[in-house]
């Protein structure tokens, strides 16, 4: 389908033995995993990521994409790099602490800054 080309979906076997997420240089959207509670609960495959590195076409990240909520995911993410481009950020990071989130753009462009993670730090591009 092309106009879901640019939207990434995973597979656990895939991410599973990895610390490093990198999204392709064709992602322009990151989704939540899991729609349904029982979805969410089973994101363990994803603990060991602590690092994700997004490329400057993606320009918005839904709600719950790197959330450590809901019994697994991102518990162990520790650094992520948002993109100049990204324009829409909704609660992401629900659940996740101790994160250092650099934002590529000018400080408080995008609003709801830590948008879910709790104990955690956001450096804006004027401030790296």
């Amino acid at each position: 389908n092309s106009t879901d080309y640019g939207t990434i979906k995973y597979r656990k076997e895939q991410v599973q033995n990895y610390t490093i997420l990198r999204f392709p240089s064709r992602c322009t959207k990151i989704e939540c995993l899991g729609t349904y509670y029982h979805e969410l609960n089973d994101r363990n495959f994803v603990k060991n990521i602590i690092k994700v590195e997004l490329p400057k076409t993606v320009v918005e990240i839904n709600i719950g994409a790197f959330a450590s909520n809901l019994g697994g995911g991102y518990e162990n993410l520790r650094e992520i790099n948002i993109p100049e481009n990204v324009i829409k950020i909704d609660e992401i990071f629900s659940g996740c602490t101790n994160l250092t989130i650099y934002v590529n753009q000018n400080f408080n462009v995008i609003n709801g800054a830590p948008w879910g993670a709790s104990n955690s730090e956001v450096k804006w591009k004027s401030e790296n």
